[in-house]
């Protein structure tokens, strides 16, 4: 019960905090979206801020097990490079796409709450010692020292494709106004805005253009 009262109250924080900010969200908002009393969400988590920092952990904690968790899945022959990357690519597209509150609060949080996010990051560290884009790094490195991709920087690479993937969900409302996209037209979009990010990323990266990897399943 414990557990699942404060899973509760972690989705809700994420969803006020999301909207109204650390500092316009209140304790009663949460606790009525968690559909818990008040008392309930300060025995578990004590105050405001903790409950802020704790959600953005939680936001931190599921990308990197979803996205980053596939670097520790090989392939019975061994993956390529490649295909790893394109791998890490689609779930971490895949993940904000699913939860674009997650990249709102995030977005917020750089602006407004900088503490905080480090914070976050600095405890998932201490938690998860495995927390780096080093893997990631070593990834690329891979693929160079292979021939397969150009003598990239492999830093400026993963920024580049974190912020290829995040670009359209940060700026969301007025990207769906400047490109005349309709609510229903959003999800054929997102498809292609994915195949999109992929082929851009790879084709600035792959020394030898075409097929580099099979899709993954979502």
């Amino acid at each position: 019960m414990g557990m699942k009262s404060k899973e509760k109250i972690i989705r809700a924080a994420i969803e006020i905090f999301s909207i109204k900010g650390k500092h316009g969200a209140t304790m009663d908002e949460i606790a009525a979206r968690a559909g818990l009393n008040k008392a309930m969400v300060y025995y578990y988590f004590g105050n405001k801020e903790n409950l802020f920092r704790q959600a953005l952990l939680h936001i931190f904690t599921q990308i990197f097990k979803k996205v980053m968790g596939t670097l520790s899945k090989k392939s019975p022959g061994g993956a390529s490079p490649a295909a790893e990357l394109e791998q890490i690519i689609r779930r971490h597209f895949r993940i904000i796409a699913s939860h674009p509150i997650w990249s709102r609060l995030i977005f917020y949080s750089l602006l407004n709450e900088e503490e905080d996010l480090k914070w976050a990051i600095e405890a998932l560290q201490k938690t998860s010692p495995q927390f780096s884009p080093l893997p990631l790094l070593d990834l690329i490195e891979k693929g160079i020292s292979q021939n397969k991709f150009r003598q990239v920087d492999p830093r400026q690479t993963v920024v580049s494709l974190a912020g290829a993937n995040l670009i359209y969900f940060l700026g969301r409302p007025v990207a769906k106004i400047l490109l005349g996209l309709k609510d229903e037209e959003e999800e054929a979009f997102m498809k292609k805005r994915e195949e999109s990010v992929v082929d851009l990323i790879f084709h600035g990266l792959l020394k030898e253009k075409g097929p580099f990897s099979p899709k993954i399943k979502p």
